[in-house]
């Protein structure tokens, strides 16, 4: 057995409050380096983009923790996963399509960068919807919603605190 599978093994046997716990963990332990080193390589090549204005209202933070987990699970990991379940009884392929479309829609207006730095928030939240829609399709949704939402108040927690630190 392979490490990583004894981790899913781990993994899949935590209650689904720790386990929501574990994914935003893992969710920004795989994002920052990977942000980092596109970063990184944006600066080597010459084709760092201007800073955008972040919209830090509070209409804007209440939305991105409350309204848009659970549009997206709805649209990025409920229904790709149920259309392709019809098509293909494959696990990884269900997960595939809704991590690239979880990651297509939030690179949609930042580009390869930001279709890179989602993907594997898309990877996990479409893993957690399906480690626990077997327990039930309710279950599913609110552990994908749970860890988008956390990862959403933890990221406009820091921006916030960040551009507080630079005023």
């Amino acid at each position: 057995m392979s490490i990583f599978a004894g981790g899913k093994e781990w993994i899949e046997e935590q209650p689904q409050g720790r386990f929501i716990l574990i994914c935003v963990a893992l969710d920004f332990g795989l994002s920052i380096p990977l942000a980092a080193l596109v970063y990184a390589v944006l600066v080597l090549t010459g084709n760092v983009p201007e800073p955008e204005i972040l919209d830090l209202s509070l209409g804007y933070a209440l939305g991105t923790i409350f309204i848009a987990p659970p549009a997206e699970t709805l649209l990025f990991q409920m229904a790709p996963i149920w259309v392709t379940g019809f098509v293909t009884g494959s696990k990884p392929i269900q997960l595939g399509v809704a991590a690239a479309l979880f990651a297509g829609l939030h690179g949609a207006a930042g580009g390869w960068a930001a279709v890179l730095g989602t993907l594997p928030g898309g990877v996990i939240l479409a893993y957690a919807y399906l480690r626990w829609k077997r327990e039930s399709t309710w279950s599913g949704f609110k552990a994908a919603t749970l860890i988008h939402a956390l990862h959403n108040a933890i990221l406009m927690t820091l921006l916030h605190a960040i551009t507080w630190l630079t005023l």
